[in-house]
């Protein structure tokens, strides 16, 4: 059986089409997809698209993918954005992990540790190459190449750059 694409799953949920084509035109300009166009079915000369074809993007996407998986990392922070999203009730963390997405690596709430973590990384960036979400909590130190955070001996500059390279 294949897997529930994202759409599937808010359709699921009592999603309607319109709504979520809806929500597909918002994610196009929380995303920053350029608006063109001075009005509605107006385009500039010399420029095309329109946030409605932007929206359409983004709905094909979401329509044909199964949940996100999802690379967290933690570097110089409180750990305040992981707490939030624990305490989240709409989704709850629950339903968010369970049905929205897949947290694939997360030091924080993972049960690993140590070699145990750092091999469930590396093997979520080899499986999901070029398909996951990064999420950097916290700031990344660049002076001095980065030696005022380290993690298993490495900077945390160079483990972003890492999970970020291999997103390309």
């Amino acid at each position: 059986m294949a897997e529930e694409t994202i759409y599937e799953g808010l359709r699921r949920e009592g999603m309607s089409r319109r709504d979520f084509m809806k929500l597909c035109g918002a994610l196009a300009g929380v995303m920053g997809l350029p608006l063109r166009g001075a009005g509605r079915g107006q385009r500039p000369a010399g420029r095309a698209g329109t946030r409605s074809q932007h929206g359409a993007m983004v709905a094909k996407a979401l329509a044909g993918k199964p949940r996100v998986p999802v690379i967290w990392m933690s570097f110089q922070g409180c750990t305040g954005c992981s707490e939030a999203l624990t305490r989240s009730q709409s989704p709850s963390m629950v339903d968010l992990v369970l049905n929205k997405i897949s947290i694939d690596y997360h030091e924080t709430l993972f049960a690993a540790a140590g070699a145990q973590a750092e091999q469930s990384r590396q093997a979520a960036m080899k499986q999901y190459a070029g398909q996951y979400l990064l999420v950097v909590e916290g700031s990344v130190p660049t002076a001095e190449d980065g030696i005022y955070c380290t993690i298993g001996g490495r900077s945390a500059v160079d483990l972003l750059k890492a999970a970020a390279g291999a997103q390309q």
